[in-house]
């Protein structure tokens, strides 16, 4: 069953299983599209098949989009319809203690971002998400000159489905409504080398494993300092860019799937944040599809696309027993 409802302000598609007895688990699911395409609509197929497999609620948000909403306004819209449907759980057959966030790209940033602000700033009226998935999710605007940006440039041939620069332009349209800072981004001169070096242990690639791992080269210098903090107040706020969190704040987070893939300019800072949490001891679990592209859960003639969404249903059924 599929119905539109408001969710304080925020428009979302709700999909119900039939046939279901007592209260079920609850998935708020936030699509990918750069923050800048697409909509719940697109998603539907996923998200009813994702509702049928998982035997949960599934509330997919019709957040605003930018350029013309930039951060934190996505972030916003999908932080209240959150909150919203935990204080609200029960009117639809929901248990209030079985609800996670998921998402993918875009969508998968915006999850995590939500996830980290009710665990970071918590309040007594509303619950706590039981999980969390992120599915290719992107998660800074440090460094685009990591391996899997670099094997994945629109320059080369690639059968990659996000590119380095369709990255870089997205951050820049979420981030301020235009891409006038493209070039700065792409030269990795959009902060200073004092930035990189303070941040990098939050995005680093050494940490990575086999032919991922590199050192970062954050030696080159801004040529406009003023631009730099401008971009930093953005960038390195941890509910734009969810690799900015600290240690601390990671660990406050809930039980966490992530899905990653092989040709995928976001592979590595999925991979970072995999190998971050493991280092503080926090129960991920890791699917790296090998082989596979940016965005292969919207498309259901991949032939990993069903073998993920059930293992995607599997493990909120196994988290919400």
């Amino acid at each position: 069953m599929e119905e539109e409802a408001n969710f304080d302000g925020v428009l979302v598609r709700i999909f119900k299983p039939t046939n279901t007895k007592g209260l079920i688990p609850g998935i708020v699911y936030i699509h990918g599209g750069g923050w800048y395409i697409f909509n719940t609509k697109t998603y539907s197929y996923f998200t009813k098949l994702l509702s049928k497999k998982a035997n949960a609620v599934v509330v997919s948000v019709e957040y605003r989009l930018a350029p013309e909403n930039t951060f934190p306004v996505p972030f916003d819209d999908c932080l209240n319809a959150t909150k919203y449907f935990l204080i609200n759980a029960r009117k639809y057959n929901v248990n209030p203690d079985k609800v996670g966030i998921a998402g993918d790209s875009a969508g998968g940033n915006l999850s995590m971002a939500v996830a980290l602000k009710l665990a970071i700033e918590p309040t007594l009226d509303i619950p706590k998400l039981a999980y969390q998935v992120l599915i290719y999710p992107c998660l800074q605007a440090l460094d685009f000159n990591l391996s899997s940006f670099r094997e994945n440039n629109i320059d080369r041939n690639t059968h990659c489905g996000l590119t380095r620069n369709a990255m870089i332009l997205f951050n820049n349209l979420y981030a301020f409504g235009n891409y006038e800072n493209f070039m700065a981004f792409s030269n990795n001169t959009h902060v200073t080398v004092a930035m990189k070096k303070k941040y990098r242990y939050r995005v680093d690639p050494k940490c990575l494993q086999g032919r991922y791992q590199m050192e970062p080269n954050d030696d080159t210098e801004t040529d406009d300092t003023e631009l730099a903090n401008q971009i930093s107040e953005i960038i390195f706020n941890p509910y734009f860019a969810p690799l900015m969190a600290t240690d601390a704040q990671l660990g406050k987070l809930p039980n966490t799937f992530l899905i990653t893939c092989e040709y995928d300019g976001l592979r590595d800072e999925g991979l970072i944040l995999n190998e971050r949490m493991k280092a503080i001891n926090h129960p991920i679990k890791h699917l790296h599809l090998s082989g596979s592209e940016h965005g292969v859960l919207i498309y259901p003639y991949y032939n990993v696309y069903k073998s993920s969404v059930d293992r995607i249903a599997f493990y909120i059924q196994e988290i919400t027993k």
